[in-house]
């Protein structure tokens, strides 16, 4: 679905669990597509693709072709057509998809992969902790596959990747903690 209304509209798409933690600088909205590698590691396969968080132009050659490419592999497990098969296409067609590193962090039971860091790709059965990043400044959106609980006294009184971004969308959006304490 989120293919059929990209190419019809052009825009940006991201899962419900995503975090945006910056502005998206506009030169991105110049490609004709835009994503982020995944982490996970598939035996020879140099690299796959999250569509967890898609930029695209109406029309994107990019999205037409994973589009055709989920036409014609439909008797193959989706996870593969979408994350491996798709950056077949960009080996394929360099130009029509950039592949931007610092577009989102992928984050599975708190431990996080950023994509611009050395041995971010591991095999998906495994999820070790990955190296330590700057959400505030290395990443513009953060995606967490199973979003941690929150509540209101955690926002308040602890800290950690989740409760600080938080605080900073709270924060963008003109909302204080204490507007929450009143409601």
């Amino acid at each position: 679905m989120r293919v059929a209304i990209l190419l019809k509209y052009g825009g940006v798409y991201c899962d419900s669990h995503v975090i945006w933690t910056n502005p998206i600088p506009e030169h991105l909205f110049k490609y004709d597509a835009v994503a982020s590698p995944g982490w996970r590691e598939l035996g020879a396969w140099p690299d796959s693709i999250s569509h967890s968080t898609v930029l695209a132009k109406k029309n994107s050659e990019y999205l037409l072709k994973l589009r055709s490419l989920h036409a014609q592999n439909r008797k193959k497990r989706f996870w593969f057509v979408d994350q491996y098969l798709s950056y077949k296409l960009v080996e394929q067609h360099p130009d029509i998809l950039l592949l931007e590193r610092h577009l989102q962090v992928t984050c599975l039971n708190h431990n996080c992969h950023p994509t611009w860091l050395p041995g971010y790709q591991v095999p998906p059965h495994e999820n070790p902790p990955g190296p330590a990043f700057s959400w505030q400044n290395d990443t513009l959106s953060v995606l967490w596959d199973v979003f941690p609980s929150l509540e209101l006294d955690a926002v308040k009184y602890t800290s950690g990747l989740v409760v600080d971004a938080a605080r900073k969308v709270l924060h963008k959006a003109g909302i204080t903690l204490q507007e929450l304490t009143d409601v």
